[in-house]
């Protein structure tokens, strides 16, 4: 579970609104990834 974080660009994609500093397409690839990290109760879950 994500509690917080350190980077407002980071916390931008989460919240959905787009970051001026990554290109789109990564930034879909990021905010995937981080609904993966939020939804994990650990660091070793698959």
């Amino acid at each position: 579970m994500i509690k917080s974080f350190i980077s407002k660009e980071t916390e931008k994609i989460w919240e959905g609104n787009f970051s001026k500093e990554y290109p789109n397409h990564i930034q879909n690839i990021a905010r995937q990834k981080l609904r993966m990290l939020n939804n994990s109760f650990n660091l070793m879950d698959p």
